[in-house]
């Protein structure tokens, strides 16, 4: 099924736009530092729903307006009140925060974020998500769930960050709250790399476009591939799950389409989304 209405609706707190089998999300509230409400969280999630159904999509940029790519939750909103919320309300926003975080790890798409400025919370959470995060020199993230009274665990940060940059490095950002600025999220391989924040979103779109010299069905099943083995139990697991890929990429027609694209030094027609 093959649905982009998603893709028109009038969004106010994020900006969306499709160009080449890439959709763009843009964070909209730079006046908030692209705080978190409930309503642009609603509206990505919207955004993350479509794409489950969008055959037509392939990469997914993700980005933030103005100073900060997302300051964490806006607590000047209702989450302010969260103390006044019973136990079954504050389960069911917590729920639909974190959930966010794990649609985007399962969506087909892979998620390129571009980053600059704060990157507090479920800021950071956002880019731990992402499958390749470009930071500017002005980027510095932090668990700062910590700083406000909760756990330094949330978002799926505890989840992803080990994997990502070491289980040392992740213990020190979440039991202390500190930043970590763009160099040392750099060294640490958190970032692929640091770029002027001006070429921010080139840099994303020259990594979508070679995504997209991929057949979609290899793309999509690298992303699954990545997103399993990253907890396999063993070498054996891993293997066996690239061997059903590999031998079900055989049974695309873009897959020979893609070798004689390759032999011939040409551009391929792929038609198997």
């Amino acid at each position: 099924m093959t649905t982009a209405s998603y893709l028109d609706h009038p969004y106010e707190s994020i900006q969306v736009s499709s160009e080449d089998q890439i959709v763009h999300v843009n964070l909209n509230r730079p006046e908030k530092y692209n705080a978190l409400s409930m309503d642009m969280l609603g509206e990505f999630k919207s955004v993350l729903a479509g794409l489950e159904e969008d055959d037509n999509s392939r990469v997914l940029i993700l980005s933030g307006s103005g100073k900060s790519f997302c300051a964490g939750l806006d607590l000047s909103g209702p989450l302010a009140e969260g103390g006044n919320l019973s136990n079954s309300d504050q389960i069911r926003t917590q729920r639909k925060l974190s959930q966010t975080l794990v649609s985007m790890h399962r969506i087909r798409q892979p998620i390129i974020a571009v980053a600059q400025g704060a990157a507090c919370g479920i800021g950071l959470g956002l880019l731990c998500a992402a499958d390749i995060r470009y930071g500017s020199p002005s980027l510095k993230a932090n668990a700062a769930f910590l700083k406000i009274g909760f756990t330094g665990c949330d978002m799926g940060v505890s989840y992803f960050l080990p994997k990502i940059v070491g289980l040392t490095a992740a213990n020190e950002m979440m039991l202390t709250g500190r930043f970590y600025k763009a160099d040392k999220l750099l060294a640490r391989g958190f970032l692929a790399d640091i770029v002027p924040e001006t070429e921010l979103l080139e840099t994303a779109l020259e990594t979508a476009k070679d995504m997209l010299k991929a057949t979609p069905f290899g793309l999509r099943m690298t992303k699954e591939g990545i997103r399993h083995n990253l907890n396999a139990n063993s070498l054996e697991a891993a293997i066996a799950l690239e061997d059903r890929q590999q031998i079900l990429s055989g049974y695309s027609a873009d897959q020979e389409r893609a070798i004689m694209a390759f032999l011939s030094k040409s551009e391929a027609d792929f038609q198997d989304n």
